[in-house]
């Protein structure tokens, strides 16, 4: 017999509290871990356009664990829904995508494409990345990060969570 760990976040139900942060996700961490195992898999933030990421070195490892500045590094949209969805799409956890725009409105285009697909459990708004220029300003203004949430709302009927600063 084993407990239930199942909890709630918000209108999901996950069976199990763990979750793996979404700057963690994707390459080597996919193949390192069982994401079946997770209650939520928080897929790499995605961006409308491609980008590069910041220069290497990324990481640096501390006395109390580890920093990081990979800077949203990723396919941009239609490369991640061509490349990176098709990977990722059956899994066997809930299945959450985090997005990240330049404007409010960039963030609605980013959740309303990305809710077309037939796999998506609930999206995250990534308005608070420090490790981009300008990562912060959605998320250190009330009024820009309302904007935000209701353009993403808008978008979808899915569950969206405000990844705030």
């Amino acid at each position: 017999m084993s407990a239930d760990l199942s909890v709630r976040l918000g209108p999901l139900t996950l069976s199990n509290p763990m979750m793996v942060a979404s700057g963690t996700s994707g390459g080597i961490m996919d193949r390192v871990l069982d994401v079946n195992r997770l209650g939520a898999f928080v897929e790499k933030t995605v961006t409308k356009l491609p980008r590069t990421g910041n220069p290497y070195p990324r990481v640096h490892e501390t006395a109390g664990g580890m920093l990081n500045s990979i800077g949203l590094e990723g396919y941009g949209l239609e490369g991640w829904i061509r490349k990176r969805y098709p990977e990722i799409r059956d899994y066997g956890c809930k299945l959450i995508i985090s997005v990240s725009g330049s404007t409010t409105a960039e963030y609605g285009e980013l959740v309303a494409a990305i809710d077309k697909l037939p796999r998506v459990d609930a999206f995250e708004l990534n308005i608070s990345c420090p490790n981009v220029s300008h990562g912060l300003d959605h998320a250190t203004d009330p009024a820009s990060t309302e904007q935000v949430c209701r353009e993403a709302r808008r978008a979808t009927s899915r569950p969206i969570f405000a990844k705030l600063t």
